[in-house]
């Protein structure tokens, strides 16, 4: 697994709590998701160090985005939140 965020201070809290829950299998990464490098894995290191046409390429199977809150429900929560809006 994957996790990227742009800000440096959520992939620190990130890699905190996933540690608690001892996650062995999780990868942070800090970059624009736009410009997301490429990946690539190799099945046999000494093999794809002398032909990189060996490196397997890395896919994303499935994507998680955890976008901005807009507030709206807090807004429709709150009647007085209108007033200070």
């Amino acid at each position: 697994m994957i996790a990227n965020d742009l800000n440096v201070r959520r992939c620190d809290l990130l890699i905190h709590n996933t540690k608690r829950m001892c996650t062995a299998n999780l990868i942070v990464t800090n970059h624009e998701a736009e410009n997301f490098p490429y990946c690539s894995l190799a099945k046999d290191y000494l093999e794809s160090y002398k032909d990189p046409c060996k490196l397997q390429r890395l896919e994303f199977d499935r994507i998680l985005c955890d976008v901005p809150c807009s507030g709206d429900g807090t807004i429709c929560k709150g009647h007085d939140m209108w007033r200070k809006w």
